[in-house]
């Protein structure tokens, strides 16, 4: 199972105060965290690319990374200020946080701000009563950078730290509420990358067989554990909180899929 951070940056500021700043920041964090994970920045080509093929692409897979990714992190630092004087984040790494908020959750997302450009207050309220971020301040009159990037590396440790706990929590809460269907459905498909959604039936005994598949295939989605995908036809995947949950399992009965498994009918 992958364990990536997802780095969501902008280079409307300078990369020495924000981009390349918190990138090796977040090196630095998660090797003092142990985190065991890999930092990944988005694939945003990081001059315009004039709308040439492939674009579309390079969104997809910004989107399939931060589905995959164990932690979201968001460079939030006000890039724009309108003829009102309302500051505002990048664009895009807005459009990545949102779609983050919805497929990584808030609890394992991580928002960092160069005040410098503007307080973490003058974000919008539906941030902020979701997660606060970290503030730091660089600029390039900034003489005592390296305690800055010390500040910054340890606030971006603790709160990996949390999400890492937060997701060890999750998945145990999730491995605790399977039931006996759910957990067939797991050893049946916790190697796979993708679940077929299940035929009409044709007899009675593949319509309550195919109905008890359905209620257990629905209560492992709204768990959070799979998710609707339409690649490579409409069926199911396993999120990221469905593959902890599958290793959470494992750790509480090592053999019960294995089990599972060898009661199954071929």
């Amino acid at each position: 199972m992958a364990n990536t951070v997802f780095f969501a940056w902008q280079m409307d500021t300078p990369s020495d105060q924000n981009k390349t700043f918190i990138w090796n920041a977040l090196n630095r964090a998660t090797a003092t965290a142990e985190a065991s994970a890999s930092v990944e920045s988005s694939p945003r080509p990081e001059s315009d690319t004039g709308g040439v093929a492939g674009t579309p692409n390079i969104v997809e897979t910004i989107f399939k990374r931060i589905r995959g990714c164990a932690i979201f992190v968001a460079d939030l630092t006000f890039t724009a200020k309108s003829e009102t004087g309302k500051l505002s984040p990048n664009p895009n790494v807005l459009i990545e946080l949102g779609y983050a908020a919805r497929s990584v959750g808030w609890e394992r997302t991580i928002l960092v701000i160069n005040k410098k450009y503007g307080k973490a207050s003058y974000l919008p309220f539906d941030i902020l009563q979701h997660r606060w971020p970290i503030e730091y301040c660089m600029s390039e009159h900034t003489t005592v950078g390296e305690k800055r990037f010390d500040q910054l590396s340890d606030a971006l440790t603790a709160a990996i730290v949390s999400c890492q706990q937060h997701t060890l929590e999750r998945a145990e809460e999730m491995a605790d509420s399977l039931d006996t269907a759910t957990i067939d459905i797991v050893a049946q498909y916790d190697q796979a990358n993708f679940i077929d959604m299940k035929l009409p039936a044709k007899t009675m005994g593949e319509l309550l067989t195919g109905l008890d598949h359905i209620l257990a295939i629905r209560q492992l989605v709204s768990l959070g554990a799979l998710r609707i995908t339409h690649s490579p036809t409409v069926g199911y995947a396993w999120t990221y909180d469905g593959r902890c949950m599958i290793e959470a399992l494992k750790r509480k009965q090592p053999r019960l899929l294995e089990v599972v498994r060898s009661h199954m009918r071929p």
